[in-house]
């Protein structure tokens, strides 16, 4: 199995062999290491795909090279958005707490940044096309999409959060097959009926629909499933050598689809792709190997360094696209740049600039609330 027994510091907070942990034996976020050092993984990934941006989607004005870089590079870091929410699904299922408290926090954390943002873009994005902003478009600019390509984001975010407290009931009353039955369902339905829809040679007229374990539901609650799991020897070896497998796929697979359109598809490249998931979910499980406090022993002032690229991650989230842009013009890049220069420039400048204004911000009181920690 790719799931090895648990470790001897997990298992001590496993009472039940054949079932899952109760919420009460998860260790708590301040005792945990490896969640810090993947959300700063997964925010590095973010950045890396949205600086490949200018040059991935002209396919006919690239060089077959550069674009083979970019499509490599959007690849290998398509884990980003499924560690944020495994990561997320592990914390929030777990805990217990009324629906007032559970909103009042959610409102705190997600729904201000929502408003703030939404609105700052649809205004900074008025700017940028000298469009005349008419304050009559900002009331359904705000909920009926998102104002820039990143804050799409938080529409998923926020729904995911709407189902928590159902989901929530299910996971810790549920048994260890239970879960993997839900698991199982929305593999099926959320990411292989999909596949069949568009390259299956019969088309699907009527189809059943499994209306809870949809989206991106299948993460979070994974997110809660792995969070005692922990690879064994064989288990990793595995892991090492399903990603190049995976992420050999998503290169080849875009690639060829994009040749034969002779523009970019990235149906391959989605989050509910299963190669996407297989290759998140096993550097996921590798990541979580590891030991950082030995790691951290050695190098103390690298803990306290991830500790802060971890607390800032969601504020950069936010922030990066307009510093993205920026850094893009002031840089005076262009298409016809190697991208293995580019790309590279662009996501040091633009992560860097990011962090030092997140943390210029949440310095502020009262502004802190826009990019939370």
């Amino acid at each position: 199995m790719l799931i090895g027994p648990l470790d001897k510091s997990e298992s001590a907070a496993s009472p039940k062999e054949q079932g899952l942990a109760p919420a009460s034996a998860i260790p708590s976020e301040a005792r945990l290491l490896w969640p810090d050092v993947m959300r700063v993984y997964a925010i590095l990934a973010v950045i890396v795909i949205h600086s490949c941006v200018p040059f991935y989607y002209q396919y006919r004005l690239l060089t077959h090279f550069n674009w083979l870089v970019c499509d490599f590079c959007n690849a290998v870091s398509r884990y980003c958005i499924p560690f944020f929410v495994m990561i997320s699904g592990m914390f929030l299922l777990a805990k217990n707490e009324t629906l007032a408290v559970f909103f009042a926090k959610r409102a705190k954390k997600v729904f201000i940044p929502f408003l703030f943002w939404q609105i700052f873009y649809f205004i900074w994005e008025g700017y940028q096309i000298r469009h005349n902003l008419n304050l009559s478009e900002l009331y359904p600019a705000i909920f009926v999409g998102a104002s820039s390509y990143h804050l799409w984001y938080l529409f998923m975010l926020t729904g995911l959060y709407l189902a928590t407290p159902i989901l929530r009931v299910f996971v810790q009353n549920a048994s260890e097959t239970q879960i993997r039955y839900f698991l199982a369902s929305w593999f099926c339905f959320a990411v292989l009926l999909p596949i069949w829809e568009r390259f299956g040679q019969v088309p699907i007229k009527d189809k059943v629909e499994a209306v809870v374990a949809l989206g991106y539901s299948g993460y979070f609650v994974l997110g809660y499933y792995l969070r005692n799991k922990q690879l064994g020897a064989l288990g990793a070896k595995i892991a090492i050598a399903l990603i190049p497998i995976a992420v050999g796929f998503s290169v080849i697979a875009t690639n060829k689809l994009a040749a034969k359109r002779l523009s970019v598809d990235e149906f391959f490249m989605q989050y509910l792709s299963p190669n996407i998931i297989i290759y998140s979910v096993c550097l996921y499980l590798l990541i979580k190997r590891i030991d950082y406090s030995k790691l951290y022993a050695k190098i103390p002032a690298l803990q306290k360094l991830i500790g802060i690229c971890s607390a800032t991650s969601f504020g950069v989230y936010l922030v990066h696209v307009c510093v993205l842009a920026n850094v893009y013009r002031a840089c005076n890049i262009s298409i016809r740049d190697p991208v293995l220069i580019a790309v590279p420039v662009l996501v040091v400048l633009t992560y860097a600039i990011s962090l030092v204004i997140v943390k210029l911000l949440q310095a502020i009181p009262g502004v802190r609330a826009v990019v939370p920690g």
